[in-house]
């Protein structure tokens, strides 16, 4: 066997995955969230990290049963030179935090609580803003009530529309009449594709 290029494993990112059967299905803590930490690893003094804040969810990684929590989990990381820091830099950046360690808080009541995913009430017209489905709902196990989904942010939003940008106006106007008297496609090319179904026939006869 030839050998193995050297650098080959640094090409190849070191994150740990879990395993297809370990991962979460139905998860009930979305981007936008806001958790509290409730159990973690103990720092040099002995102290539990991170436990009792409480901070939104900045990013789901499902891969890894792990949630990225803004200001929890900081570490430091070096930053190596660019054109905006010539000579590297050191900056605190989030970690991933197991999905067992975080807890979502109620927005009307400001505290962790203990959730479960229930289906659809009958006669309630409820729409996950996230995945666009008739999903689940979170039900807060203290209170008995619904927790609502976040309304996922658009990347878009802040941004202007530039000279090549097409304009909101536009996208929702209805510009194409549909016509069962008339085919869609140029004649040319309707022909090219008849004659490759019957040499593909042609060719599978044999």
């Amino acid at each position: 066997m030839p050998p193995k290029f050297r650098g080959a494993n640094f090409m190849v990112p070191k994150r740990p995955k879990v395993a297809e059967k370990d991962r979460i299905q139905n998860w009930n803590i979305f981007v936008g969230d806001k958790v509290e930490i409730i159990r973690g690893r103990k720092d040099v003094e002995g102290k539990r990290r991170d436990v009792g804040k409480q901070g939104k969810v900045l990013e789901v990684l499902k891969d890894l049963n792990a949630v990225i929590v803004e200001g929890c989990n900081l570490r430091t990381k070096n930053i190596k030179p660019n054109p905006d820091n010539p000579k590297g830099n050191r900056i605190l950046k989030e970690l991933h935090i197991p999905y067992a360690n975080v807890r979502l808080v109620d927005p009307a009541t400001g505290q962790a609580s203990r959730t479960r995913l229930v289906r659809p009430r009958p006669g309630r017209d409820y729409l996950n803003p996230v995945t666009g489905r008739h999903d689940f709902q979170r039900l807060n196990l203290n209170t008995k009530t619904l927790i609502p989904i976040p309304t996922p942010k658009d990347p878009f939003a802040d941004k202007e529309i530039g000279p090549l940008d097409t304009s909101a106006e536009i996208v929702r106007k209805h510009t194409y009449q549909p016509d069962i008297t008339t085919c869609p496609f140029p004649n040319a090319f309707m022909n090219e594709l008849e004659r490759m179904r019957r040499k593909n026939m042609e060719s599978s006869a044999f």
